[in-house]
């Protein structure tokens, strides 16, 4: 690949305008970035936007930019009035009005408030061509309307004299001159305090005509993505003292954004609109790519080495240079501007990006943290101490960029570990080779398989072991650049004639004679890989390879090894089949491709010169044992490994990105000789490298097709096609069967084990793709997807008589419906009624749960049921004192207590005794296990004699049995067993009114003791005992405890 020209095409027509400039900025959205989700930030921005542009158009203006949490509107383009001035003052006066009902509304909604600035200027302009949206350049003019802005007070707007002098007799206004940076002087300014009433009753009457929002185009699909952006905001370095000419300024930064936007574009970054002196590029838009981060590194880098012959040629022109910082950030955003219908992105990612810019020195890159983990084995960098960027509370992890690789990829793959579970692949390649010697001809091997399954690995430890004799050429193909086409050509042809980089074209083509001793084929391969301006037609190229390499292989065997053909363009293709039909000596051509190449050639590989090898995922046990290889002599908890394993499913570079993304963020330590988990890992977060793979890949999929697998993560790692069906858009749902059927040959879903022979069931291929489907959703969608999901499911196991059976699951889906709704805001009405329903799931299948014993499940699901409810709601309180014994079962003293403190404080706030009184018996229970006290009886007595009233009130026989249960535990440890038995007895009898089987069986076991003890006659204790454990046979650890006494009792008869 060559580096763009740097010579400009010839610029179009230029024009002065006089024109009003409005730049509006909204100050500390940086700080509300972090505060609030990006959707969230998206939906304020979105609004925020939506009624700035409804006051500036229906005054006649033209939004020129919104870029980052500024907006520029133009009065006097393309359209021009004699009042423009005073449209633009009382268009900013109608934007602040606006603006005030607005945080009204944002403050009930999330707890903010925007804080916005204006400034307003009217002057001459430079603009290209004509018509709508032709960008302005920059200006004095757009130049002193930012100044105002900086310097306006808080939510009030300052005007410059040049406006102020064409509207003075309109409006209120107060002088408010400022002192700017590295002027000595005042600069004249003047504050709006209104527009007059006729004034403005006369812009109506006029604007009539002109409806807001005329130039309002489609609303654009918004989408989370994780993307990286680009920030850099040019200065120009001119003398204090004898200031260029406005002609010669202009000239200076379109000579700048010239320069750069090819430069962003060639590496594939999306160039957002600018005007005045920003340049923001997204990697990532339209499509994402799983090297954005990388492909954005190196622009920033080429951008800076640019500035150097920019500079020079500015120089000598004007006696002008320009200061370019870059920042380079990733990030997670929401694309898709739905107020303008441009592909802008909201996120903090954007604020960090453009604080990176303002934080890094003069003509230098600085990247962020995220940025840095995607790229760093393709890059020279410097760690710089962190930065505290304004409106961040934390310090800002960020590293200087010094250099870029253009042959490395953003992350190496271990090559230090042994290779594992690959024989038979092995041998099939082995066998392909030999007939490729036998025979004396052209041969073809494709591996094929996802990202990471080991493609490469498996060629090169293969190539390896094949006669040192043979000769080995290495090519890949490139995902993007200029004259790639034949790249592996020109890797291979370089690598096997020793041509370095520093090389001239001479010495080059001298070195290539040497190798093929051919001149004519010699020439040939030159012009193919750019030594030469020679023109050969294709027919010829194919000849001249062919001839290179049975030339320079002589007798051996030549094996071309090609990576990553899925990138191939189709001559390369056709090249390979070219070789495979007239080769006459033993040559092996040895690609990797991704399953993208089946998309397009189907029938790749299955010529019977040809072998097509699709590499399957690794067993558990060898996944296993990359874990350990990967480590070394170092051991690994089991069920660490075991985690890493089942998330990894069988692919060795998801094996080796999860292990190093949980050493590096010190979620694994190492203890002596042996890696232990520093954390809870029992969620499994996708690396920053994987969640690239697979998100670019996803981005591939058509709209129709997005619109099946999106639904299809929201139900789970397997899903039944009768529910994504009902998930997806009505005109789809025809199709739904065959989009399956293409997303099963992409190897991202295959059938799963149907249990209704009426309705077919698939599986994701990986849990990870999963994840990256359902990552790439709206919260919003989410939570919609996830309640129509419970609907559907509802109504069909209500129909098959198996509500009960998956409460948990529905529970589940309404849970995270919840916790999305109120990520985005305060919850409404309809969000409370979504929380009421999961928590009422929750805690029926906790509760059955607790009563089979089984309380990690119980305390788990007891504790979400409370989650998705306010804290004062009296069905939350009433679940804490349950949810507060399930922890004290477990041991979890500490949390039990802080649930009861909870209960209680709440329950007695608004009144409700009962649960106040379930709460305290259970917090004597605690107090029994944790801290008892020769005062605990007496304190017990005391409890269970004030609150017995309140139950009985309450008919509330669970309270009751609760109450007779530690009147039981006061007696029995206090060795009055009569009582005691008595006290079981009561606690038996009103579980069983309660149906709390908990209860009940605790009763019963309680009752075992006293009644060998105590003075109960041993016929009737062993009468009450046999029936006890009839009733609670269910619960075979109960019985057995029971039983236990019963063979005492019965050898006392």
């Amino acid at each position: 690949m060559t580096a763009p020209s740097m010579t400009t095409a010839a610029r179009p027509e230029e024009a002065r305008r006089v024109v009003t400039i409005v730049t509006s900025d909204w100050k500390g959205s940086t700080s509300i970035g972090e505060r609030l989700d990006a959707e969230s930030l998206r939906e304020v921005q979105t609004r925020y936007f939506d009624e700035m542009r409804l006051a500036f158009e229906a005054h006649g203006g033209t939004i020129e930019k919104i870029i980052g949490d500024a907006i520029v509107a133009v009065f006097g383009l393309p359209t021009r009035h004699d009042d423009d001035a005073l449209r633009a003052v009382a268009a900013a006066a109608e934007s602040l009005r606006l603006l005030a009902n607005l945080n009204d509304q944002f403050d009930q909604a999330y707890g903010i408030r925007l804080v916005v600035r204006t400034g307003i200027a009217t002057g001459e302009v430079i603009v290209r061509g004509s018509g709508e949206g032709t960008p302005v350049l920059t200006s004095a003019t757009s130049n002193l309307a930012a100044a105002m802005e900086q310097h306006a007070p808080p939510d009030e707007i300052l005007m410059a004299p040049s406006t102020y002098e064409l509207v003075r007799e309109q409006v209120s206004a107060e002088a408010a001159p400022f002192t700017s940076t590295g002027r000595e002087e005042q600069m004249p300014a003047y504050r709006l305090i209104a527009v007059d009433d006729a004034a403005e009753r006369a812009l109506r009457e006029a604007e009539g005509a002109e409806p807001a929002g005329a130039n309002q185009t489609a609303r654009v699909e918004e989408r989370r993505k994780t993307v990286t952006i680009v920030f850099a905001n040019p200065r120009p370095l001119v003398d204090a003292d004898a200031p260029p000419p406005p002609d010669a300024l202009r000239d200076a930064m379109t000579s700048y954004f010239e320069r750069m936007r090819p430069i962003l574009e060639k590496h594939g970054g999306s160039v957002e609109k600018f005007i005045g002196d920003a340049v923001m590029a997204v990697f990532g838009l339209p499509i994402l790519h799983e090297d954005d981060a990388l492909r954005a590194s190196r622009a920033a880098i080429e951008m800076q080495a640019a500035m150097a012959q920019l500079n020079a040629e500015l120089e000598a022109r004007s006696g002008m240079t320009i200061q370019s910082q870059v920042g380079v950030n990733t990030g997670e955003v929401i694309t898709g501007d739905a107020s303008l219908g441009q592909r802008l992105v909201t996120g903090d990612a954007v604020n960090v990006a453009a604080r990176l810019e303002q934080a890094a020195p003069p003509q230098e890159v600085l990247i962020g943290e995220l940025t840095h983990r995607l790229v760093r084995d393709a890059v020279d960098v410097e760690p710089v101490d962190p930065l505290v960027l304004k409106g961040k509370s934390e310090h800002v992890p960020a590293y200087r960029l010094l250099a870029v690789s253009q042959a490395v990829e953003g992350f190496r793959r271990r090559q230090d570990a042994p290779m594992v579970g690959r024989e038979a692949e092995m041998a099939a390649l082995s066998e392909i080779l030999l007939r490729a010697l036998h025979e004396r001809g052209g041969r073809m091997t494709t591996v094929i398989a996802d990202a990471g399954s080991g493609k490469s690995r498996l060629i090169r430890e293969f190539v390896d072991a094949c006669d040192p004799t043979s000769l080995i050429l290495r090519g890949r193909c490139l995902p993007y650049g200029e004259g790639i086409t034949f790249w592996p050509l020109i890797e291979a042809t370089r690598g096997a004639a020793g041509i370095a980089p520093e090389d001239t074209p001479e010495q080059g083509i001298a070195k290539l004679r040497s190798l093929i001793g051919e001149r004519e084929v010699a020439d040939r391969i030159a012009a193919a890989i750019g030594l030469t301006s020679e023109q050969f037609g294709l027919p010829e190229i194919f000849w001249a390879t062919r001839r290179m390499l049975e030339a320079v292989a002589g007798e051996r065997t030549a094996i071309w090894v090609i990576d990553d053909i899925h990138w191939a363009e189709q001559t390369l293709l056709d090249l390979i089949v070219y070789l495979l039909e007239q080769a006459e000596t033993p040559i092996l051509v040895l690609c990797s491709s991704r399953h993208d190449l089946l998309d397009v050639h189907d029938d790749w590989a299955l010529r019977p010169d040809s072998l097509r090898l699709i590499l399957k995922p690794l067993s558990d046990a060898d996944a296993g044992h990359v874990v350990q290889n990967l480590l070394g002599t170092a051991g690994i908890a089991g069920d660490v490994q075991d985690r890493i394993v089942a998330a990894a499913e069988g692919n060795p570079l998801y094996v080796e990105q999860m292990l190093s993304m949980l050493i590096d963020s010190g979620r694994l330590r190492k203890v002596e000789d042996r890696w232990e988990p520093a954390v809870d890992l029992s969620e499994m977060v996708i690396p920053p490298t994987i969640q690239a793979l697979l998100s670019a890949r996803l981005d591939l999929l058509r709209q129709d097709e997005r619109a099946v697998i999106e639904p299809a993560s929201v139900i789970g790692l397997e899903f039944a096609q009768a529910a994504v069906t009902e998930l997806s858009p009505v005109p789809i749902r025809p199709l739904i069967a065959d989009h399956l059927k293409t997303m099963t040959r992409k190897q991202l879903v295959r059938p799963g084990a149907s249990t209704n022979a009426d309705d077919s069931s698939f599986r994701f291929m990986h849990i990870l793709i999963k994840d990256a489907a359902y990552n790439g959703l709206l919260k919003r969608s989410r939570a919609e997807l996830h309640e129509r999901f419970v609907s559907w499911a509802d109504r069909i196991n209500r129909e098959r008589g198996r509500s009960q059976e998956y409460e948990e699951i529905n529970g589940y889906h309404l849970e995270q419906a919840y916790r999305y709704l109120s990520e985005l805001g305060a919850i409404d009405e309809h969000g409370r009624e979504v929380g009421a329903k999961a928590s009422q799931m929750l805690a029926s299948a906790g509760r059955r749960a607790q009563a089979r014993g089984d309380t990690p499940a119980a305390a788990n699901l007891l504790r979400r049921a409370a989650g998705t409810r306010a804290a004062t709601d009296p069905e939350r309180l009433a679940l804490l004192p349950d949810l507060a014994d399930a922890f004290l079962e477990l041991g979890e003293f500490s949390q039990a207590k802080a649930v009861l403190d909870d209960a209680i404080t709440g329950a007695t706030a608004i009144g409700d005794d009962r649960v106040a009184a379930q709460a305290t018996l259970v917090d004597l229970m605690l107090q029994l296990y944790s801290e008892a006290t020769t005062a605990w009886t007496s304190l017990v007595a005391g409890e269970v004699d004030r609150v017995m009233p309140i139950f009985e009130r309450a008919n509330d026989p669970a309270g009751l049995a609760l109450a007779w249960r530690l009147r039981f535990g006061m007696y029995a440890t206090t060795g009055q067993y009569g009582e005691a038995a008595h006290a079981a007895e009561e606690e038996i009898k009103y579980a069983r009114l309660a149906g709390d089987f908990r209860l009940q069986t605790r009763g019963a076991t309680g009752y075992a003791n006293p009644a060998k003890y105590g003075p109960i006659p041993v016929a009737e204790a062993i009468a009450r005992l046999e029936t006890e454990v009839e009733e609670i046979k269910a619960d075979r650890r109960s019985v057995a405890a029971v039983q236990a006494s019963l063979a005492q009792l019965y050898a006392m008869r």
